[in-house]
């Protein structure tokens, strides 16, 4: 057995280790994807239960916390004079995690997402400062935790472990804890 420490990049790793019942959808998801070799972009985006656990990732350890806009004019937020030129920092972070919006919004639940992308979910920036490798990364995040699942068999080193975040200086999971690769699955080729 080897142990690997996750990327914040990867959480959905974590949360699918520990969810039997959601790791064995996507398990069969991606196995069904990959039935004919490598899956290609396409496979990769039809992947519904992989892709929402990944929003759902997202959503729980947003990777961009906040932009900062200089006001092109003086205004008035919350009770608070903002003068032209000022640095504002726009954050979609809390809007992850309002009840009002998210039911029990601290629990993983990629069932959130089962119906596409998310509506209000902005995890890599708004316009007009959206991050220009937001698919390339949704791509390559689904690519790399799809092939994981495909060949190996994954154990919690520490069941009870929910990841947390770190600015330092960007988002990043300070302690590291490492998943567990049980065994590879002998019968994927």
């Amino acid at each position: 057995a080897a142990s690997f420490v996750v990327p914040l990049a990867c959480h959905p790793l974590n949360d699918l280790t520990r969810d039997a019942a959601l790791r064995d959808r996507v398990r069969a998801e991606v196995d069904a994807a990959c039935a004919d070799g490598p899956p290609d972009a396409r496979a990769l985006r039809g992947m519904r239960t992989l892709r929402a656990a990944w929003f759902e990732a997202l959503r729980r350890y947003p990777v961009v916390l906040g932009l900062g806009y200089r006001a092109r004019r003086d205004f008035t937020f919350d009770g608070r004079r903002i003068r032209q030129g000022e640095l504002v920092l726009v954050s979609p972070v809390p809007d992850h995690f309002d009840a009002e919006r998210v039911p029990d919004p601290f629990r993983f639940d990629a069932d959130r997402f089962a119906d596409g992308d998310p509506v209000g979910l902005t995890p890599f920036g708004t316009a007009p400062r959206v991050c220009l490798a937001a698919g390339a990364s949704a791509l390559v995040t689904l690519a790399v935790v799809s092939s994981v699942l495909r060949h190996a068999a994954l154990e919690l080193v520490h069941p009870s472990y929910r990841p947390e975040t770190a600015l330092a200086p960007l988002p990043q999971a300070p302690d590291g804890r490492p998943l567990l690769v049980r065994s590879l699955r002998p019968e994927v080729p």
